[in-house]
Parts: structure tokens; sequence; C-alpha cells
């Protein structure tokens, strides 16, 4: 308001006499608004109001409020309540453009005066929230007199009255005139909602020359301007859109599972065509979410490859429950030619009657190290013919060696060459050495960015050259078909214990406790110990160092890396109030065990320089880290016969492997890294034993839910619904169950 009269002492009194006979009311607006988006206020009085009346923005604390209060002179921002239609004289709306960025509340004020009738809750005005409307991509060129789709979405209910108006370029300014090209009101009616849809509009007769419009999200049967899409050509050279078709198989999918997404109809001469859900809206470069799309080819990296006319790609569902659209949008772009509806829903979590167990193992270790391979460690140990495949299972001779390198002698593997070289274990290094199974690239004619002789390396069974691996296969259990998720560094990796699936290459973020690192991201999807929490099953990661000072410069190896903890990546258990239960330093673990408290489900990471880590860590510090755990529960009268050890690096490290990995996960599109050491250790386990079943690090949340969770395994809908349990490496006489 710029400068309402100054009125007398008994103008004054006469008004506020006037108004108390009429009550109001203004709704909220949205809780975060652009600078310079429209603030739309609706307002109602129980009788006629004044068309004086105006609605004003004013910065939080500046006006009392309290009806019957005031506000001061200038207003941040200000319209008069309109009583035309559609408006009426006891209800409207009013549209006001956003001030700077702040705080502010809307009031309804009488007579062209500040005296207050009603105000809003706080609301804020910030360059970083979402748009108050959209309209997503339409078509560069379209043809006379079709239908042109234009996707639209609010951040409120859209109104009744609100409209899509097609208007040559240059007609519209800061509103648009009457009299549009073309227009239709806004649907809210199935397959759209209330605050997003597609709305098909004719356009008009070609002009000659060809004339460009643009579409305008118009409010309340007004002129006033929501949104601007793109320009557009109307002519008859262009060559008409065909809507995609996209179907699911399913009604509903966890938050952060995977489903199937089919589509049909799309133009096999596109390249990049890809699927993505956003957060809402139609998509754009600021609402899509970055971690649930994917290509059609089934991949998040673009390669130009065109789309079959017809089919199917496995995508992850957003992090948190509720009602999602699927777009199809083309050419690696945001122009989006099909959808369909997905709802979210939290875990179904069946839990079983407190302390009970499928099986006979209430307690599991899982002990994670770091980077080998299972030759790098078994290569030597394994004693039947490289490639032979055999199908027992008892003893050395029933796995097989690995394979020889013509011209090149393998690095025997010990404390020493484990410190001296540590081989690249990248995404890209890894890819190439893979060389699509041919395992053929490691060595140093492979012409790999970490070709290297060196990455051709096995122990030999030597007091230090992974004699307590070998040990441990003797008397226990192994896998020679245990295969890192995805090739790719330690942090990648070690998402894949936590949810059973793809979040980030390499070591791209950190949590954000971390302080070696700025490139931090947290996530909301549920994890394994999500589940087990929801359950009230025990869980915990026990990590060496963790309650040390963290201290600039204080970092990895010689000190507790966050990254190390794929759990602390999730708000849900790095920020519950349970997270100093969930998170503990390693120095609780002895303790724990000797007063009956270790919880049912444990993790726990040694510092870098006891991890096995090349180049930070001898292979014999690892060793003895791990057998000082073994000898802890041993010799527990609580937990030596219940309880499952399970020892396993997070990645290959980089190392050669023989055995060529499985073909891309069908649930994350992802390729399969080389094989790691799996040992399984306890009374369950069988005895010199070698397992053939083809596992992962989702094989060990498969096996969790099994154990501790009712209902079928696959709760996350990540790879854990499709992997093979570690059941193989158990004695089903001790379990006294088989495991799915």
């Amino acid at each position: 308001m710029n400068s309402p009269v100054v009125c007398s002492a008994a103008l004054l009194l006469v008004i506020a006499r006037l108004a108390a006979a009429i009550s109001y009311t203004i709704t909220n607006p949205l809780p975060c608004i652009r600078p310079g988006d429209l603030i739309k206020v609706s307002w109602t009085g129980s009788s006629s109001v004044n068309s004086l009346d105006w609605i004003g923005i004013y910065a939080d604390g500046r006006c009392t409020n309290a009806v019957g209060g005031s506000c001061p002179s200038g207003s941040n921002a200000w319209q008069r309540v309109v009583l035309t239609s559609p408006n009426t004289a006891k209800n409207g709306i009013v549209t006001v453009a956003a001030p700077a960025a702040g705080t502010y509340r809307a009031y309804y004020l009488l007579n062209d005066q500040y005296q207050i009738g009603a105000f809003s809750a706080a609301f804020k005005v910030d360059p970083s929230c979402p748009a108050s409307y959209t309209l997503g991509s339409v078509p560069a060129c379209i043809a006379p007199q079709t239908a042109i789709s234009v996707p639209w979405s609010t951040q409120a209910p859209a109104g009744s009255m609100d409209w899509i108006g097609l208007y040559k370029s240059g007609r519209c300014s800061t509103t648009c005139p009457s009299g549009s090209d073309a227009w239709a009101r806004i649907s809210t009616a199935s397959p759209n909602n209330a605050t997003q849809g597609v709305l098909n509009i004719v356009v008009p007769a070609e002009t000659n020359p060809p004339s460009s419009y643009m579409a305008y999200y118009l409010i309340n049967d007004l002129y006033t301007i929501g949104a601007v899409s793109e320009s557009f050509t109307v002519s008859s050279s262009c060559t008409p859109i065909t809507p995609v078709t996209l179907t699911t198989t399913v009604s509903s999918v966890v938050a952060g599972g995977f489903l199937t997404i089919s589509w049909s109809g799309a133009n096999v001469n596109d390249a990049d065509d890809r699927i993505m859900f956003t957060s809402s809206g139609v998509p754009s470069s600021t609402n899509f979410l970055d971690d649930a799309w994917q290509y059609t080819y089934g991949d998040q990296t673009a390669t130009g490859a065109h789309p079959p006319a017809s089919g199917s790609v496995s995508i992850k569902a957003p992090a948190t429950p509720g009602v999602y659209t699927a777009y199809y949008c083309i050419n690696n772009g945001f122009r989006c030619i099909g959808s369909v509806n997905v709802t979210v829903t939290a875990p179904n979590v069946q839990c079983r009657a407190s302390g009970q167990t499928a099986s006979s193992i209430k307690n599991l270790i899982v002990v994670i190290s770091e980077n080998h391979s299972f030759d790098s460690y078994y290569g030597h140990y394994c004693q039947a013919p490289a490639g032979s495949n055999p199908s027992c299972n008892t003893g050395r001779s029933c796995c097989a060696a690995a394979s020889t390198v013509s011209g090149v002698s393998a690095t025997v593997l010990n404390d020493a060459s484990n410190l001296a070289f540590d081989p690249c274990h990248s995404y890209a290094c890894e890819i190439c050495e893979i060389n699509n199974g041919a395992m053929d690239k490691y060595i140093g004619s492979g012409g790999c960015p970490g070709s290297s002789n060196s990455n051709y390396a096995i122990a030999d069974g030597s007091s230090t050259g992974a004699s307590q691996y070998w040990q441990w296969a003797s008397e226990y259990a192994i896998a020679d078909r245990f295969f890192q998720s995805a090739p790719g560094a330690s942090s990648q990796s070690d998402m894949y214990f936590a949810r059973g699936a793809w979040v980030f290459q390499d070591n791209t973020y950190v949590p954000d406790i971390a302080w070696c690192s700025s490139s931090i991201r947290m996530y909301n999807d549920p994890t394994v110990a999500d589940l087990l929490v929801g359950c009230n099953v025990g869980f915990r990661f026990y990590a060496e160092g963790y309650n040390a000072p963290r201290v600039a410069g204080q970092c990895w190896p010689q000190y507790f890396d966050p990254s190390d903890v794929p759990f602390l990546y999730y708000n849900s258990l790095a920020h519950s109030s349970q997270s100093s239960s969930y998170f503990q330093d390693f120095t609780n673990f002895a303790s724990d065990v000797a007063s009956g408290s270790l919880p049912a489900v444990t993790f726990v990471k040694p510092l870098g320089t006891r991890c096995e880590h090349p180049g930070t860590s001898s292979i014999t510090a690892g060793e003895n880290f791990s057998q000082g755990i073994i000898d802890t529960i041993m010799n527990s009268s609580i937990y030596s016969e219940n309880t499952l050890i399970i020892l396993v690096p997070d990645e290959s490290g980089g190392f050669r492997d023989s055995v060529a990995p499985p073909p891309r996960s069908v649930v994350d599109n992802k390729p399969y890294g080389p094989r790691t050491p799996f040992v399984v250790i306890g009374a369950a386990a069988n005895k010199n034993f070698i397992s053939h079943v083809p596992m992962e690090p989702a094989s060990i949340i498969r096996f969790i839910e099994s154990n501790w969770l009712g209902g079928s395994p696959g709760q996350l809908q990540t790879r854990d619904a499709v992997v093979n349990n570690i059941g193989s490496l158990l004695n089903i006489t001790v379990t006294g169950y088989n495991f799915p």
C-alpha cells in the first residue's frame, strides 16, 4: 500500500465499528515462495466487504498480530481485494508478487487503512524455494490445429478457475491481455491431480509466416501470470509428437525400492530417452530426483543409444512415501511425453516375537576389511584346475586355482607387497580391466588407466601371506562365487551392505559428520538397519577410533573415516535420538560381549592401518584384528554357540581375479565387480566347506531379513529381493532352518 489517506480519530472509530460487524479470514500462503513468484491469498468476509479493503504483505514483526491491531504505512507488497467475477463481495483470491528474501505475513486490511481484519501464518521468501507454478517442456514445433500437451504443476492445489492460455509471443508482459489465441481450463481429474497434470490445448491455425507462441498459467479466471512455457512454433512443416505410454506391473513400491516401468510408442530415432521421478510437478533441471531415474538402456551415463519402440527398465523409487509421477522424457532433456503414477509406501515389515529368530543363530557380526579379490587371497589355496568349476564342496580340491597369465608371473602377495602397492580400484579402472568378463586387462599391457603387473598378486599362505585366511577356510566355510556388487571404490561398495543397491560412484560423497571432505550428502531411503530397528531388533556399528577427537587434517588411515560406515549416510539413523547406541567405538565391543549386551546384528570396521587395505595396512594386521573378534566370541559362554561371524572385504581393490562377474544386476542395472573373499565362522558354519552359490553383499541383507524379521525376505525391494541367501554356507542340522 503506497499512501492511504490519514483519517481523524473520529473517522477511525467509525471504521472500527463498521468492521466489527464483519469477520474476515485469509488462507495461509505457501510456506516457501521465491522472490517475484505470486503469493496467492484467498479471503472471505462474513458479509459484503469494502472495495477499498486490501491485502498487505509485511515483514514479520512489523505489524501487531491481532485482529483489530494495526500495520504501519509502507507495506512490502500489496494488492486491493477485487469484488468482480470470479470473486464476489464475500470471497475471492488476491495474488501479490513476492518481495525480496525474508520472512513475511499476509494481512487483510480495512478500507484503505491499516486496521487488521485477519492475518496469516509467517512464510519464507527465498530464492531456494520451489516455483509456485511451473509449466513443463512443450514441443518446439507443432502442426496447426493439433493438440499441444502442456505439463503443469503447482505447489498448492490448483484453483478451479485457473487456466492455461496460448498467446503469440510478445502479447503478454507482466500480465496477459484478454482474448487469448487458444485456452483450456486446468483439470485436476485423473490422471491429473490437484497439484500436477497435463493439459491438451488445440493450437491455432497457421499464419504466414508461421508464428511463435507461449503457454501461460493464468490464475483465477483472470490474466495474472503464474508461469510461462518455452516458445513454440505452429507450422504445417512440424512433425507431430506421439505420446509414449508408460505402465508398471505393481500398484505400489517400497520407498527406495526398485520397480520395472515399461513403455510403448517410443520414437526409435530419439537418443538418450530417460524415465524419471520428480520431487513434485513436471520434470525440470531443478526438481528431478537425481537418484530415481534411468536411461531406457538402464544406466545413468549417456551413451547416445536409441530406445526400442517398446521396452522396460528397472528404476529406483523416491525415498519417502507418497504418490509420485514417473515421466518419459526424450533426447536427454526435460521434454516429457508420457507419464504414470506410482504409489510409494513405507516398508511393510512383519516382526517376529521378541528375541525370536528363524534359526539357532541369535547374533551376527560382519567384519568389513578392505580391497582384495578372491584370487589374491585364495588363488593358490584352491587346488582344482583353473577354470574347472568343481561341483564338490569339501576341502581345497573343491575350488579352482587362479588362472595364469601368459608371460607374467604372479607377485607373491604378503605383508610387504601389500604395503608396497595399492592398485587403482576406481569404477573406471575396474570396468576397463574386467573388459566385459575377459579379465585380461589387469596386467601392464592391458592399456587401462590402472593396468599393472602388480595387480596380478596371489598370497602363498605363509605366515605373512594370508595364512590365517587359509586356516579359516580349512576350519569353516568360504564362498568362491561371492562378487563385489559393482566395480569401484570402497564407499560405493559399502553402501550395498546397508541398502543392497547402487547409491553413488566410488568415494563421491561423505556423510555429514565427516571433517576431511566437504562433499557431503545424506539420504532418506530405508536400510536394513531401519527394518531391524522397526522390529526392536538390536543393531550396532562398531568402528575403531569412532570416539577419537575429530580434528581437521587427522584423517584416514590413522583415524576413523565416516565414509566407511554406510549407515551414517542415512538421516533416520545418523540423526536418530538413538544414534549413540547405533554407532559406537570398537573399544566397547569386548565389554558388550562380556556383559551379554551385544546387539543381535553388528557390523565392525577397523582403522585403515589394520583393515588390510593395500598401501596402508599389512594383511597380518587385519587378520589379527579379525582373530581377536573371533576369540572374544568363541571364549564367551553367552555367544560362542549362537553367533555367526562373517569376514568380507568391501571390494576387490583392483587385484586381478580369474572368474568373470555375472551380467548386470536386473535391479539397479549396474555391472558386477570381481569376486572377493567371503568367510563364515561359527558353530553354524559348515566345516572345510566351499560354496559355489553366487552371492553378494545384498545376500547378507537377505540373511538378516530371513532370520530376524517375519514374512518373506526382500523387504527393501532392492537386490535383497533377487539374490541368493548365504544358507549354502551353513549347517542346516545346526541352524534348524533352510534359508530362502
